[in-house]
């Protein structure tokens, strides 16, 4: 059994220790192979009936965790670790429980928990584990606390500058990486810090650093490669078959180098929101990934094709709609637990945004319902239920007439009431308030309303405020249309 276990044969080792339970069943060295053995075949359900005894609380947890019962896996962790803390702070299972904690954490969405987690890991408990999976991870969770709904923007590069100072690690991924010798795993170092600056709209450092991943990427599969050729290299030397193979090796996109190009797609998108050169770019970077997985992985749904398709839709813009309607069809089904919020919700709008420029009212209505259900608190499927509303009463056909642009103020107005009105979830108000208000600005500076668009811009957040673009229209406004000088310098003094 030992021996087995030792080879990583874990079919043998089940097998034997299914055997050796009936004659010792009161073993908990026995029981604990068996369980083993089974988590690492995937049969987690069965495994779970093993995990009875209270030295596999470890093991009960992460079944439950890759059995998507999360709650339950996060309460035995926090039991654990609290009996732990009672005076037992040698447990093996310690570093082990929070580093399971911080992945239970990142998969109900609680990222900055899980950062907090993988951080203090990193402080208390740092040599007991894989230093650098225990990063990537950790860099994983930052990057997601940088752009969620609750305010938190900044978090996630925050986060990496204390990472680089209290751990040497985060030096092998710096984009001047010549020293670095070993691709194994900074790819994913670089991947995950790149997603950090992407939600951080920092796009020129977040593509270089995916280019490293890359390139990275292609040193650790090619000696992947290499480490097979010669493994098969010495099978075939050993054995007196006289059968031959073709040495050939066709290149499969992996699943890391779809995620990697599926991101290239979206900074190049970024970095050239308004040229040809980068949108060109970005849509063979979809066309790539999405190519590969229909041929590799039989249409198989990936969270890449899941985003490719959509990125591709946007690319297109109002071209190609019945081609992009057809993709974005069920792209997510499967896969929803693999997606973030954010992705689940664009992916789903977009369909719908694509549903009413086809002129599908009926079933843009019934998305768009559907889609209010499960996403109550996000602000642009109201705003699209009003354009939506608009498109039907003047048959489709809208000149922007004063009538029509004041109808639209209107029920952005009520819209907006009905949120404030909400007192339960004061961030998510302040995002839809905003997101409301350019909408509006746009309609009243269409309409040279410059009044009522500057009022509307000044109730934006902030960080919407004071960004260039926002600024520019500001201060081109109170110059040119109502010359008040003193709101220019009003507007410049906040920002400094």
């Amino acid at each position: 059994l030992r021996t087995a276990i030792k080879n990583e044969d874990y079919e043998l080792s089940l097998t034997l220790s299914t055997k050796m339970a009936k004659l010792l069943p009161e073993d908990t060295d026995i029981t604990k192979c068996k369980c083993v053995s089974l988590m690492h075949l995937g049969r987690f359900e069965d495994a779970l009936k093993e995990s009875h005894i209270p030295s596999l609380e470890f093991e009960k947890a992460y079944c439950l965790y890759q059995l998507s019962r999360l709650s339950e896996s996060l309460k035995i962790i926090r039991q654990s670790l609290k009996n732990n803390n009672g005076g037992n702070n040698d447990n093996d299972n310690n570093p082990k429980m929070k580093c399971l904690e911080a992945q239970v954490l990142y998969k109900l969405a609680e990222f900055s928990k899980a950062s907090d987690t993988y951080q203090s890991l990193i402080h208390d408990d740092y040599k007991e584990l894989e230093g650098s999976e225990l990063l990537s991870n950790t860099l994983a969770a930052y990057a997601q606390t940088g752009s969620n709904i609750k305010g938190e923007n900044g978090r996630g590069l925050e986060g990496i500058s204390k990472l680089s100072k209290s751990s040497p690690l985060l030096e092998l991924i710096k984009i001047n990486d010549s020293d670095y010798q070993d691709p194994d795993k900074s790819y994913e170092l670089a991947y995950n810090t790149a997603c950090a600056y992407i939600n951080n709209n920092k796009f020129h450092e977040a593509y270089q650093l995916l280019e490293l991943s890359q390139r990275r990427l292609k040193e650790h599969l090619l000696m992947e490669e290499k480490d097979n050729m010669q493994e098969e290299e010495a099978t075939t030397a050993a054995s007196s078959s006289t059968s031959t193979k073709s040495s050939t090796t066709h290149h499969h996109m992996t699943e890391e180098e779809a995620s990697i190009s599926t991101q290239l797609a979206y900074v190049l998108l970024k970095l050239n929101a308004a040229g040809s050169v980068g949108a060109a770019k970005a849509m063979m970077y979809c066309m790539k990934v999405l190519k590969s997985i229909d041929q590799n992985g039989k249409g198989k749904p990936t969270v890449a094709k899941a985003v490719c398709t959509n990125n591709l839709a946007v690319i297109r813009r109002d071209k190609e709609l019945p081609d992009s309607l057809k993709r974005l069809d069920n792209v997510a089904v499967g896969i929803e637990s693999k997606l973030t919020e954010e992705q689940h919700f664009t992916i789903k709008f977009n369909y719908c945004l694509i549903l009413l420029q086809l002129d599908k009212i009926d079933e843009c209505r019934s998305e768009l319902e559907t889609l209010q259900k499960e996403f109550p608190t996000y602000s642009k499927i109201p705003i699209l239920l009003i354009c939506l509303d608009l498109k039907i009463n003047h048959q489709g056909q809208f000149s922007g007439t004063f009538e029509e642009i004041s109808s639209i103020c209107q029920s952005l107005d009520h819209l907006t009431e009905n949120i404030k009105s909400n007192k339960d979830n004061h961030n998510v108000s302040s995002t839809a308030v905003t997101e409301i208000m350019l909408v509006k600005a746009q309609f009243l500076l269409q309409m040279k309303d410059y009044e009522n668009a500057v009022s509307a811009l000044l109730q934006c957040e902030d960080n919407i405020i004071y960004k260039p673009g926002t600024m520019a229209t500001l201060i081109d406004v109170y110059e040119r249309f109502l010359s008040n000088p003193i709101k220019i310098n009003e507007i410049l003094e906040k920002r400094l």
